[in-house]
């Protein structure tokens, strides 16, 4: 199943510094460390804590997130630890990440260099973005907030650069007013901000230091203030929150050899046709039943997978975006070369290669629960995970093979359930959906594609979560 553990604890990163109440006035520049407490659905499922240092030079911002969760019965701790460093004016100079779950660690780092934006994560090359504005790092975010209140805004837009899937996103900010809120057994006095990214919305509230008091992100996680001894309770046992039955949509139809499904209609509830991928398939929406307790309309959405047509020969020209490297897809890398080109030896016919490839990978990654952060490189190095690991290294082999390759997630049936998941696309005249997870090729129909990217595009999954509900109409094989 996809990586659901690091989505998770990326939308919980998002959460501020934390520091204590104060009154409406802008507060002084100065250092502090505080503590949140993570919960999900309502569980404690971990904690963070922040320092955050003022000297003449700057500022800097210093994070580390714990967090238990279980995937498939199987428990996993994830650690990310954060270091942020800004101008006196909080413009981003650099950053740092290291993030560990179930024994795989992702390390990199960012570095402002003129207009350029060089990001290089471990065991990779650097990889540069040219910037036309100044970036700024989400823990600034609530100082931001208080200047403009101070200058009289309600509303402002801002550049930041999100550490956890090294993407730069422009960000909305709306000022909402100062409140009580109650963070645990304490009430606090602060202001309410609510910050949409391009992937979703979240409602934060501040003191006068521009610390986070409390914050609420999709899908269900809140993180508040609390002591130390708070904070900390409970983490490093077995967790109480297992995200694949947690985010499980049940269905009351039981399939019979799923993998050979190649065309099936399915009534969606919960969900608007404005948040599905335009490629999605053929999309009716409809009124909604008498008898649903959701006011939102209902929606019939047919997909089908057929194989590729035709002849194609490497390299396949026509999204040649597709082709090329990033920080988790690292094509360019020698290691990914020669491995692709040692699994298709002489195969010059793209179809072919694209199923290849498949097996290859199904056949040598070992299938494991596991919270990380995924690059091609890393699982080529160690070839062990589940579906994101194997998604993103046969984008990585594919895109090196001069196949245009994708990573789409969402939904995918097994078992009497859709659970959350991740495939891959390649394009073969046409984008076709392929399954190295489960070796199908092309994937079979019961894949409900929600998004499709980077790490950071799969966070717009999290918003869904828990809406949407599934029937199956029909199916052909």
């Amino acid at each position: 199943m996809m990586r659901l553990a690091f989505l998770v604890s990326l939308a919980a990163a998002l959460a501020g510094c934390p520091g204590r109440a104060g009154s409406e006035a802008i507060g002084p520049d100065r250092s502090g460390e505080a503590w949140l407490v993570t919960e999900l659905a309502g569980r404690h499922i971990g904690h963070s804590v922040t320092r955050m240092e003022r000297f003449d030079e700057g500022w800097r911002f210093e994070n580390t997130m714990h967090m238990d969760l279980a995937m498939m019965g199987v428990d996993q701790q994830v650690r990310v630890h954060s270091v942020a460093t800004a101008s006196p004016d909080l413009r981003l100079e650099s950053v740092t990440f290291h993030y560990e779950g179930q024994g795989r660690v992702m390390d990199a780092v960012a570095v402002v260099q003129e207009n350029n934006l060089i990001i290089k994560a471990a065991g990779d090359q650097s990889r540069a973005r040219p910037l036309d504005e100044p970036l700024y790092p989400t823990e600034a975010l609530g100082r931001l907030a208080l200047r403009a209140e101070a200058a009289g805004k309600e509303r402002f837009e801002v550049p930041v650069f999100d550490v956890s899937t090294m993407s730069v996103d422009r960000v909305r900010v709306k000022l909402e007013g100062w409140e009580p809120v109650r963070a645990g057994d304490a009430t606090f006095h602060a202001l309410r901000v609510r910050v949409t990214s391009s992937l979703f919305a979240v409602t934060g509230w501040y003191d006068s230091l521009g610390l986070t008091v409390v914050e609420e992100a999709p899908p269900g996680i809140r993180s508040f203030r609390a002591t130390p001894a708070e904070a900390v309770a409970g983490v490093g046992g077995k967790a109480g929150v297992d995200l694949l039955q947690m985010f499980r949509v049940e269905v009351d139809t039981t399939v019979e050899s799923p993998d050979r499904v190649r065309r099936v209609r399915l009534k969606l509830s919960g969900v608007g046709a404005d948040e599905l991928p335009r490629d999605i398939g053929e999309v009716t929406e409809l009124e909604p039943e008498r008898h649903s307790l959701c006011s939102c309309k209902l929606l019939v959405l047919e997909i089908s997978t057929e194989p590729p047509a035709g002849t194609l020969s490497l390299p396949v020209a026509g999204q040649d975006s597709f082709l090329l490297a990033s920080v988790t897809i690292q094509c360019d890398a020698p290691e990914i070369r020669d491995r692709a080109a040692a699994v298709l030896a002489k195969e010059r016919d793209a179809v072919q290669a694209a199923r290849m490839l498949v097996h290859w990978v199904y056949e040598n990654v070992e299938k494991v629960p596991t919270a990380s952060f995924p690059t091609a490189l890393d699982v080529l190095r160690n070839p062990q995970g589940d579906c994101n690991e194997h998604a993103v290294l046969y984008a990585g082999l594919a895109r090196a093979a001069g196949l245009p390759a994708r990573v789409a997630v969402g939904l995918a049936y097994m078992d009497r359930a859709f659970y959350y998941h991740a495939w891959n696309e390649v394009w073969l005249g046409r984008w076709v959906p392929v399954d190295p997870t489960f070796n199908e090729f092309p994937a079979s129909a019961l894949h409900l594609k929600l998004a499709e990217g980077d790490l950071r595009e799969q966070a717009r999954i999290l918003p869904l979560v828990g809406r949407i509900g599934i029937r199956i109409l029909e199916l052909d094989y």
